[in-house]
């Protein structure tokens, strides 16, 4: 079967590449010879009768506009409504700024490794806050 595949493949490569289609049209004696081509004309589709015109409607009182978060709000009961996204961070707390350290690369991981062991305790950046903030203290 593969050799059908490739023996078809190797045949189209044989095959002269036919000239292209605008060098064709551009030699002066298929141009004298051929009649110009018009396009086909565009049936008009028959036009409809316009409709009469639709009476007016009645006057709505117009109500004055409402929040959308509170007519959403109202929909949903508050017990369904949940937050959006994830709670802030750090990087969106003011007090927090990231800043660049050089650490050995064996104390970086011998601590990660600790605070991971640690369910719910400090992150390193909360740990080196903690840290530094003690030796100010200390210096004073």
């Amino acid at each position: 079967m593969a050799e059908r595949k490739f023996a078809a493949l190797a045949e189209l490569r044989q095959r002269p590449d036919p000239p292209p289609l605008t060098a064709a049209l551009a030699t002066p004696e298929l141009n004298a010879a051929a009649p110009p081509i018009e396009p086909p004309a565009l049936e008009q589709p028959p036009t409809a009768a316009v409709p009469p015109p639709t009476p007016p409607s009645p006057k709505v009182p117009e109500l004055p506009p409402v929040p959308v978060a509170t007519a959403v709000a109202a929909v949903i009961a508050p017990e369904t409504q949940k937050g959006r996204g994830r709670p802030p961070g750090k990087r969106s707390d003011p007090d927090w700024a990231p800043r660049t350290i050089l650490m050995r690369a064996k104390t970086h991981r011998r601590v990660s490794i600790m605070l991971l062991e640690r369910d719910g305790g400090p992150d390193l950046s909360e740990l080196v806050d903690e840290l530094l903030t003690e030796w100010i203290s200390r210096q004073a």
